[in-house]
């Protein structure tokens, strides 16, 4: 039988049975104050410790820590305060105070103070000032389950933290006396707890993964840079999901001025010598309930630069020589259409691009300047979120049913929003990372889409797919749980699947710093992030060159096409962006492979298109066509073998100075890709021109395997096509023939295997050069 661990203890121990649980020996732990007392549950094979203090929270003040000890136990079983906030988190009926700086812990049954297990840390999102560690939602049992079945067995700590302005009141008054983003000093007062005593669980401190999803995202993305990036040690890793430390997880000094002051006007501490002082004094229920009744304009609490936890904003840290980071391995992630939960906030219906600029201007504070670019680069006819839906539908219509106005351009500022909010600080965070730190970063997009049609509404959430929040029951593995806000999973076993992996990945990250060590077959594995992985093409022709163009664009690969046939690349092109409109557009240059000085100019644009680091240089160039030997001219040969040899000579050459080797750190190196064949073993004289020239360009392809992988860090790949290739239109076509099966089965290895050399079994050492269809 399963069932949350966070209902109400009475009803908790009359389900499991008074007998089975008492009839267990009582789980302890000792910790620095004293030893603890838990709770076994043997119908989940687990050890529970619950509502441990971790240190004490005077209002407006920094927490302090616990500095009595006992002797004997003290029991961890009860839940403790949730700290105050607004919002459907009241609706939970949990119990909420201010002292309320408490922890939980659930670890595998029977875990010595001695096992050093993994430990990941759970930061609960809710917008800052809503969010318990006793929100059934937040169910960590079920993660520990799927530890241990992976044999990856981890210790999973939930943190609460203060809330709203209780954590995050922010004003001149509040930073003169230190007392600035307290909710944040909170989880990393919690975080020197854990270090100095998640040991008596049997935890290993010095192998810590801090994880959270929303606001709880944000601030795992802010502990990464809280301090200058000065982590002392306390995680090694971290999980992202739906935040980071760029994007709206911010806030603006003045309007939390603004707020400060309406909230002292409104309680009369405005007139008091230290109105800070007076707002401390203040009883709760008078201070709390004028909280709540602030205007929504300045009911905004959020982390804010202080110069002290909150130095510097991301993006100076990132920008700094050495970066104010912490060095830490990360994962982060973010669900497809995110900007329907975030855009539903604007009452107004968009209708036109007029209404939009509004938005961004007065609703967003966007400089029109900068707001007309982004109406430029979010066309009215664009695709937008829920990106599963066509843009023909009716939009307005669905949602009029559920009482939500919504217009014909409501869908562009979803799509506006989805990047502004969250895709933006998450491709920029995964995407600089390893290039900052060293260290190794995962990015994942949660596109698991429950959509409903006719369209149902979730309070806080929005109307379904793959939104924000949406992921959660599959993070935490739960059925379904009465009263919460989140849609349960499916009972289908495609979802129940989807929600395994997602916890073994994060599991097997938490454990080993790869999120693909958790040895369960069926799950597919992450690359290492290496943001838009960047490719140029030499030779755009209608079978190969196109077939790869359409699967590395579902990969959101930047594209470079260079030929020398103007319209056929721009159709590639076009075509390209039909099928898969959310990815970057496919460039396009013009140039003749057999001269150098046109290909060099050609390659040298692409580069610099390309931020000038390439990742995959593919040369596919080669005129396939029907030469019988004793007819072919020294003109026709000439011409190609300039294109299929020379050509490949002049791009060869180039690549080492081009190469993005800003990832090799992490495991992944870059990779020249040229295609062959079994021409140069197996000549036909009635190809006779291919044949000669194939021949000799794959021995250039040999040379270049021992020149630039030990030479310059480089790999070098050979698909070999022995097959002849027929896509489907054409007459007699079979599926192994197919480009686009030859893509998958020969070419897409090769760009896989590229970004995990390093770290996988012998290194770059095993890395397979030639690869037969």
């Amino acid at each position: 039988m399963r069932l949350s661990i966070f209902l109400n203890f009475p009803f908790f121990l009359a389900v499991l049975g008074a007998p089975d649980v008492h009839a267990t020996k009582a789980p302890t732990a000792k910790t620095k104050n004293g030893t603890y007392v838990g709770l076994a549950v043997p119908q989940l094979s687990q050890d529970i410790f619950r509502g441990i203090p971790f240190a004490r929270a005077p209002r407006f003040e920094l927490a302090q820590s616990l500095n009595s000890s006992w002797s004997g136990t003290h029991e961890a079983v009860e839940p403790g305060l949730t700290c105050s906030g607004y919002g459907t988190n009241n609706l939970l009926g949990l119990e909420v105070g201010e002292d309320c700086l408490n922890l939980n812990v659930v670890r595998p049954s029977g875990t010595k103070s001695k096992a050093k297990l993994p430990v990941l840390v759970w930061i609960y999102g809710g917008g800052f000032r809503q969010g318990s560690i006793n929100d059934r939602e937040f169910n960590t049992s079920y993660m520990v389950e799927t530890s241990v079945q992976i044999g990856k067995p981890v210790i999973i700590v939930s943190i609460n933290y203060r809330l709203s302005a209780f954590g995050f009141l922010f004003s001149k008054e509040v930073q003169s006396q230190g007392a600035t983003n307290l909710g944040i000093r909170d989880q990393w007062k919690a975080l020197e707890w854990i270090n100095e005593n998640i040991g008596g669980f049997g935890g290993d401190p010095k192998q810590v993964t801090v994880w959270g999803e929303s606001a709880g995202a944000f601030s795992t993305g802010w502990l990464t840079v809280a301090y200058g990036g000065r982590n002392s040690n306390l995680f090694q890793r971290a999980i992202m999901v739906s935040g980071s430390s760029f994007g709206i997880g911010s806030g603006n000094p003045v309007t939390a001025q603004s707020t400060y002051n309406a909230l002292t006007n409104d309680t009369g501490c405005n007139q008091a010598i230290d109105s800070l002082q007076c707002l401390r004094e203040l009883p709760f229920e008078t201070l709390n309930k004028t909280i709540t009744d602030l205007p929504a304009g300045l009911a905004t609490f959020l982390p804010t630069l202080d110069g002290d936890i909150i130095r510097n904003s991301p993006s100076f840290a990132y920008a700094q020589n050495p970066p104010l980071i912490a060095p830490v391995d990360i994962i982060t992630g973010c669900n497809t259409d995110e900007g329907m939960s975030e855009a539903l906030g604007a009452q107004t219906p968009f209708n036109t691009s007029a209404e939009v600029e509004n938005y961004l201007t007065a609703g967003l504070g966007v400089d029109t300047t900068v707001a007309n670019e982004i109406l430029a680069l979010y066309p009215e006819d664009g695709q937008y979120p829920p990106y599963s839906q066509p843009m023909s539908l009716d939009w307005p219509a669905l949602t009029a049913a559920l009482g939500i106005q919504s217009g014909t351009q409501t869908r562009r500022v979803y799509g506006i929003i989805n990047d502004f909010a969250m895709m933006a600080g998450r491709r920029l965070t995964a995407a600089s990372w390893t290039p900052l730190t060293g260290k190794k970063a995962y990015s994942f997009r949660w596109d698991v889409d429950p959509s409903r049609i006719p369209l149902v509404y979730t309070p806080g959430l929005g109307v379904g797919f793959a939104e924000h929040g949406a992921e959660l029951s599959f993070e935490f593995r739960l059925p379904y749980v009465s009263g919460s806000p989140y849609p349960p999973i499916p009972d289908v076993p495609a979802m129940r699947n989807v929600s395994y992996a997602m916890q073994a990945h994060f599991v097997a990250f938490a454990a080993t710093g790869d999120p693909n060590a958790h040895h369960v077959e069926w799950i597919p594995k992450w690359p290492v992030y290496a943001g838009n992985r960047h490719i140029i093409i030499v030779g755009a022709g209608p079978f190969i060159s196109r077939s790869l163009s359409h699967y590395l664009a579902s990969q959101n690969w930047r594209i470079v096409l260079v030929s020398r046939t103007e319209q056929k690349l721009q159709a590639y092109a076009a075509e390209t962006a039909k099928l898969y409109p959310s990815a970057p557009p496919v460039l396009t240059r013009q140039a003749d492979a057999s001269d150098p000085s046109s290909l060099l100019s050609a390659l040298d644009w692409a580069a610099s298109q390309l931020d000038g680091k390439v990742d995959v240089l593919c040369y596919n160039a080669a005129v396939v066509g029907a030469t019988d030997l004793m007819s072919l001219t020294p003109e026709v040969l000439t011409s190609d073998f300039k294109i299929a040899t020379v050509g490949l000579l002049v791009a060869g050459q180039w690549f080492p100075k081009h190469a993005n080797k800003d990832h090799i750190p992490a495991g992944e190196y870059p990779l020249l890709l040229v295609t062959g064949g079994v021409l140069d073993k197996n000549p036909m004289p009635s190809y006779s021109s291919l044949s000669a020239a194939k021949s000799a360009s794959q021995n250039l392809t040999d040379q270049f395997s021992q020149v630039l992988t030990s030479g310059h860090n480089i790999l070098v790949g050979q698909p070999l096509v022995v097959q002849p290739i027929i896509p489907k239109e054409g007459g007699g076509w079979l599926t192994k023939s197919d480009p686009e099966v030859i893509v998958k089965e020969i070419f897409q290895p090769f760009l896989e295997a590229r970004e995990t050399i390093g770290v996988d079994g012998e290194g770059i050492k095993g890395w397979i050069r030639d690869r037969v269809w």
